[in-house]
């Protein structure tokens, strides 16, 4: 009996365990995969149709080919966003849905919801962008510093 015992202790450690489960893709990996998003608004100050407007805009957007449902069923990730009570905070996390996995998380500060939502999809887009990566010259005409005009009455944005 006690040689049955370690015959089949030597079988279990030997044999590889089928039922191991994968551990969940890291964040880049499902930054760079994912192709749907839908919105969720869970505050009055922002409607998701407001938030798909702001990242339609976006040139990143388009030249990712990325996709707008409305289903959250038939969507890859998730981008959830709120209003912290009694502030101008918009929280937002842009989430795996199949995994779970948070993929970009931040926060903007705004006074209304249209704002807001120009200012995470500026964010979102930038925070994506480390891991995918932007056709030559999409996305830089935001980043053009303010410059001062040259009859000196005030600052100006390069073209």
């Amino acid at each position: 009996m006690k040689l049955l015992s370690i015959a089949f202790a030597i079988v279990l450690a030997t044999t590889p365990c089928m039922a191991q489960e994968q551990s969940p893709p890291s964040r880049g990996q499902l930054a760079k995969q994912f192709r749907s998003i839908a919105i969720v608004s869970s505050t009055v100050h922002m409607r998701a149709e407001v938030m798909q407007a702001a990242l339609q805009e976006r040139p990143e957007f388009e030249a990712w080919d990325l996709e707008l449902v409305k289903d959250a069923a038939h969507a890859d990730t998730e981008l959830h966003v709120t209003r912290q009570l009694l502030t101008f905070d918009f929280p937002y996390e842009l989430v795996e849905q199949k995994h779970g996995v948070v993929i970009v998380a931040g926060k903007v500060v705004a006074r209304d919801g249209l704002s807001a939502a120009k200012e995470i999809s500026k964010d979102l887009c930038r925070r994506l962008a480390k891991y995918r990566p932007l056709p030559e010259g999409v996305g830089k005409e935001a980043e053009k510093p303010a410059t001062k005009d040259k009859s000196g009455k005030g600052d100006t944005t390069q073209k």
